[in-house]
Formats: structure tokens, C-alpha cells, sequence
């Protein structure tokens, strides 16, 4: 069992859900305007159940990332579906490691380009994409 990488998936799942918490309500209002205001809401379930598919599991940083993006995506909608690409893409690229600067740069490009691709998005389409191109 890699507990470090448990640990580590773990704490950045919690810390994300905690701001999801923070901002539930705003991120909802801000959907509301072009959407059917759910964002807030569908982002907390979804780390909710990412971090739930984690505990007790074992494996590596991406394995770990993959059972997480899977149950992400189980929480429905367009954001569930990008927010477990995302997750799932980046533990595909990870692998087993190693977990340095450069490979994690290379998972996160390639989790932006997954979400771009299902998305059909492009930067300046006011999408989730332009939060990740950066």
C-alpha cells in the first residue's frame, strides 16, 4: 500500500472539497445565469465520492487519481464528466511515477487537453477550460 500517495491524493481532495464548500453557493448562483445552477452543488458531490472511492484503496498516485476521477464522474452532469476526465487523464499520465515537477506538468497538460477535447473547448470559451489553460 503507498500510504504517501494516499496521503497525498487524500489532503488534495479534502482541501478542494473544502473550497468547493466555501463556494458552493456562489459557484450555483453563477450557473444559474446561463445553466440550471447545480455547479456548486455537482462539484461537492463529486469530491464527496472521490474521496470516499479512496478510502481504504491502495496503489499508486495514479491509480489512486483514476478510482477518483471514476467516481467523480458519477456524480452527474457535464462538470462530474470533466471533473473525472480530468482526475482519471491525470492518473493515466502519472502512472507509477515518478511524481516530479516534470511529470506532474505533463499529467495536468494532458488532463486540460482531455477536458478540452470532450468539452470542445478552446481557450476564451468561458469554459472550464480557461481555468486550466493557464
Amino acid at each position: 500500500m503507498d500510504t504517501a500517495a494516499q496521503s497525498v491524493v487524500h489532503r488534495w481532495l479534502e482541501k478542494a472539497l473544502a473550497l468547493m464548500l466555501e463556494h458552493e453557493a456562489e459557484l450555483g448562483r453563477l450557473d444559474a445565469v446561463a445553466g440550471d445552477g447545480d455547479h456548486g452543488a455537482t462539484m461537492v458531490r463529486g469530491l464527496r465520492a472521490a474521496d470516499a472511492a479512496l478510502a481504504g484503496a491502495t496503489g499508486s498516485i495514479g491509480q489512486l487519481l483514476q478510482q477518483a476521477g471514476a467516481a467523480f464522474a458519477d456524480a452527474g452532469g457535464a462538470s462530474g464528466a470533466l471533473g473525472g476526465a480530468l482526475l482519471a487523464t491525470a492518473g493515466q499520465q502519472l502512472g507509477d511515477g515518478p511524481c516530479d515537477l516534470p511529470a506532474v506538468t505533463a499529467a495536468l497538460q494532458a488532463a486540460t487537453d482531455q477536458v478540452a477535447r470532450l468539452g470542445k473547448a478552446q481557450p476564451g470559451d468561458k469554459t472550464l477550460h480557461d481555468a486550466l489553460y493557464p
